[in-house]
């Protein structure tokens, strides 16, 4: 009995083994609803603060002095030096640097990044850097001062040392961006 049935066994197995075989797969067919969103996981640890790197002074009070050129005596200009004592080398060349000015005040400040231009005024601040030092240079004695008790043109250095390229994008000419993108106190 079991030598009659093996032929017909043998038959069903080929004639299936041939139909898969020559079967097409069709299109698919459009992806089904989403299910159920499951519990939510336990909260991770804390980054750490944004701030890790980044350097920057408090907001200084500065006086400038007079450019003088040797031969004539006249004043060209105003600078002043800003001891930046972490400002090295590889910050230099690998890092950003900004210098930002409140012309406002401590509550109620208006901040402008150097290079600073005021068209109306003919005003100009600008910055250059070096090893442990930051020169402002302008066309006026654009110096700190007190008015009614209030401190009025104070300034502030950023430094950002180099370690990720590209690791992110900053307005460097809006200060509250900056303040927010690299977690700096007021």
């Amino acid at each position: 009995m079991l030598h009659n049935s093996t032929p017909r066994v043998v038959a069903i197995l080929l004639a299936a083994s041939l139909l898969f075989a020559y079967c097409k797969k069709g299109d698919e067919g459009p992806a089904g609803p989403a299910g159920p969103a499951g519990p939510a996981g336990p909260a991770g640890p804390a980054g750490a603060a944004g701030t890790a790197n980044v350097i920057y002074s408090n907001w200084l009070d500065l006086d400038f002095l007079p450019d003088k050129d040797p031969a004539t005596g006249d004043t060209l200009g105003y600078f002043v030096d800003i001891t930046a004592s972490k400002l090295t080398a590889d910050i230099l060349t690998k890092g950003d640097m900004k210098v930002f000015v409140n012309v406002g005040t401590p509550t109620q400040p208006q901040i402008y990044a150097l290079p600073y231009w005021d068209p109306w005024f003919g005003i100009i601040i600008d910055a250059a850097y070096h090893t442990q030092k930051i020169t402002l240079y302008s066309n006026i004695e654009a110096d700190s001062y007190t008015e009614g008790g209030v401190k009025r043109q104070q300034y502030r250095y950023v430094l950002v040392p180099g370690g990720t390229q590209a690791r992110m994008a900053i307005d460097w000419s809006d200060y509250n961006k900056v303040k927010a993108a690299l977690n700096i106190p007021d």
